[in-house]
């Protein structure tokens, strides 16, 4: 826990293996531990008001790496676990609530919106396999519980990380471009980054850098003039 005023350190709390994602949810601070996919995930939670820690552990859950908190349920996106020959399974997004888990999407990215009204999480499931499975790309309705299709991905080569601004609810999802030798994704060319609105309609594309991960949006920005 860093103090922003002057970066001094306040306070630090015992989590589980490898903390890849957290959520605050009032005076609760969830961490999704990932164990780097060695089969012991499970999602810690931080009291800040007493500074307890507990730790959540299930069999559905398996490689944590992103969470988000919404009323007394966790939606938690599991990379799943790999077969012999290095196929991915059971990757998706998890609904945690009152100590069960059950699986709401398959799902291999996710990006959570309420700027539309309600809540939503948009997938992209592209799960690492021989052959290649064929992207979706699905919107899931926490508030009704509903799971739809999103887009049909005709327009995305390789789909490398999605994001939604937090005011339009514009949705982004860069993708790498497609080498034409190998017919494999090009991991050393500049991607491109496709923007949706909130019903699914290409809206734009914009050239990107090597190998994109995440997006950022700058929505809070206050300008002072001398």
């Amino acid at each position: 826990v860093i103090d922003t005023t002057d970066y001094s350190l306040k306070n630090t709390y015992q989590v589980g293996s490898y903390p890849e994602g957290m959520a605050l949810n009032g005076n609760k601070l969830y961490v999704c531990n990932s164990d780097y996919g060695m089969g012991n995930a499970s999602i810690s939670t931080i009291d800040l008001s007493t500074g307890g820690v507990s730790e959540f552990k299930s069999e559905k859950l398996h490689n944590c790496v992103s969470i988000h908190a919404e009323g007394d349920a966790l939606y938690v996106l599991d990379y799943g676990q790999y077969d012999a020959n290095w196929n991915q399974l059971d990757a998706g997004v998890y609904k945690v609530q009152n100590g069960e888990v059950s699986k709401v999407a398959d799902a291999t990215m996710m990006a959570v919106s309420k700027a539309t009204g309600g809540t939503k999480i948009y997938t992209v499931n592209a799960p690492y396999s021989y052959p290649a499975v064929v992207p979706s790309y699905q919107v899931f309705d926490v508030n009704n519980g509903t799971l739809s299709t999103f887009i049909t991905g005709d327009d995305v080569a390789s789909p490398a990380a999605i994001g939604v601004d937090p005011v339009t609810g514009y949705v982004f999802i860069a993708s790498y471009t497609m080498n034409p030798d190998t017919g494999y994704a090009n991991y050393r060319e500049n991607c491109y980054v496709n923007v949706y609105g909130a019903d699914g309609k290409l809206a734009s594309r914009v050239d990107g850098g090597v190998g994109p991960v995440a997006f950022t949006f700058n929505y809070s920005t206050v300008k002072v003039f001398d």
